[in-house]
């Protein structure tokens, strides 16, 4: 194996890392951290190691920040008032980043950059949110160190600098409180993305949880195709989504729409089985919608790029005529059968249709 720094992609300077050079190494040298480090602290982050964004060839999407974001709404990039927005918009700014000086290693005549980020399973921190932990000194960062991620330079799409982004930001993150939906509230500021005006300084109100519900159904759902190669589901029912994705929410109250006409989240069988990379404008096509609308017309609908709103009376046609069109499947279909059976607790009664 050897190294050598990759310039001129991202305007990283880098030297030659001599301790690379003309080391022959296997991967179990590289996996037993004999030839780079398997981790650092995020204390001990040298200093020439600077955060990039990379966006890999044939990932299907825009990684964690983008299925985050779709859950986390616009306060996560613009930064809103309350401690809560506050947690959210300094975790979105580096839980995606990778962080590099440039080195490639050489492994079995394939060359990779070498990068180190933070290695949380997307599963793990849904359950977390789902099940809104009271908790308000829980950080998924505390403690984690920054993981040895090895990119292959063929598959690299883009890459760019994280401008402003320090060693120092990070430690902020990783040492910080995170805020509960109570103490946002407390704050005086609203702890979730709504579509319309609400006290300030109350609590979440069931239109405010059923929205967080719709956004978190996106994100499990999303975390699922991810581990099967971008593909959904191709499920003929709604039971059959909820069953295969309960392991990334560990929490069957997700499925709550929180609508007082008693509606129920269900699925757009026409996606299912589809492959998400193949399906033209995601944030337009309806991944999950309300089977009844709130008694002010709209309706919750979560679509395949992981945000979710309200549709009003006058959009829900344009939106439920949407869902008649076809895509390609890629997929084998579920039985029908699939998870009707399945009443984790016997607390989730919705569904028995299979619809």
């Amino acid at each position: 194996m050897r190294a050598f720094a990759l310039l001129g992609v991202v305007g990283l300077t880098a030297p030659y890392t001599a301790a690379f050079a003309q080391q022959v190494v296997t991967i179990a040298d590289v996996l037993n951290g004999k030839s780079v480090p398997l981790s650092f602290k995020v204390a001990d982050l040298p200093g020439d190691y600077k955060p990039v964004h990379i966006k890999v060839s044939g990932s299907g999407g825009g990684g964690f920040f983008d299925m985050l974001m779709g859950m986390l709404g616009p306060f996560a990039m613009m930064g809103g008032s309350s401690p809560k927005d506050q947690d959210s918009a300094a975790f979105m700014a580096v839980i995606d980043l990778s962080w590099t000086k440039g080195d490639v290693v050489k492994v079995q005549g394939k060359d990779f950059l070498v990068t180190y980020k933070w290695s949380i399973e997307p599963r793990d921190l849904m359950t977390q949110t789902a099940n809104n932990s009271t908790d308000s000194k829980a950080n998924p960062l505390a403690d984690t160190p920054l993981s040895l991620a090895l990119v292959a330079v063929d598959n690299i799409a883009a890459i760019s600098p994280a401008n402003g982004v320090t060693k120092e930001d990070l430690i902020k993150v990783q040492t910080m409180k995170m805020h509960s939906d109570a103490e946002a509230a407390a704050a005086g500021t609203a702890p979730t993305e709504v579509a319309h005006d609400a006290p300030a300084a109350e609590a979440a109100t069931p239109d405010d949880q059923g929205l967080s519900h719709a956004k978190q159904l996106g994100m499990a759902l999303q975390i699922y195709a991810q581990d099967y190669d971008d593909v959904l589901p191709y499920a003929q029912g709604t039971k059959a989504v909820q069953f295969v994705t309960y392991p990334y929410v560990k929490n069957i109250d997700v499925w709550k729409t929180m609508n007082p006409n008693g509606s129920d989240f269900r699925f757009n069988i026409a996606v299912g089985g589809s492959s998400l990379p193949a399906i033209d404008l995601p944030a337009e096509t309806v991944m999950f919608f309300e089977s009844k609308p709130w008694p002010d017309g709209t309706r919750l609908v979560t679509f395949l790029d992981g945000h979710a709103r309200r549709v009003t009376h006058d959009e829900w046609p344009t939106v439920e005529a949407s869902m008649k069109k076809s895509y390609p499947k890629v997929a084998k279909p579920l039985p029908l059968s699939y998870g009707m059976d399945w009443n984790p607790g016997g607390a989730f009664p919705m569904l028995l249709s299979g619809r």
